[in-house]
């Protein structure tokens, strides 16, 4: 884990520990998005409801006050929410005062 997943992660275990989730894995599952062609998101997160909210972490630049997120990640993402659209599917990040942020794609519940 890098230093934004590993804050996400300390970020998902309290939730967890409060009871706002089931649980939370870090890249625990691929999804085929063409032949040969695979996406695993950074976290898979398992709603009380037993939904599920899966997570790429990116980091945001503060003095560019913008996240980076490079083209492919970009297409990844789009082409997962729209071939698996039960899930939900979303970029996270940390703002400038260190909020959790999030940009869902697809159908979201």
């Amino acid at each position: 884990m890098n230093k934004q997943e590993t804050l996400y992660a300390e970020h998902q275990e309290l939730r967890r520990i409060c009871g706002e989730i089931k649980f939370w894995r870090f890249e625990y599952v691929a999804f085929e998005l063409a032949p040969g062609a695979t996406f695993m998101p950074d976290f898979d997160i398992v709603e009380n409801d037993g939904s599920r909210t899966l997570v790429d972490v990116k980091a945001y630049y503060k003095n560019q006050k913008r996240v980076h997120v490079e083209e492919a990640a970009m297409v990844r993402i789009k082409v997962a929410a729209s071939k698996y659209p039960r899930e939900k599917w979303c970029h996270a990040w940390r703002d400038e005062v260190g909020d959790w942020c999030h940009k869902f794609y697809g159908a979201t519940k």
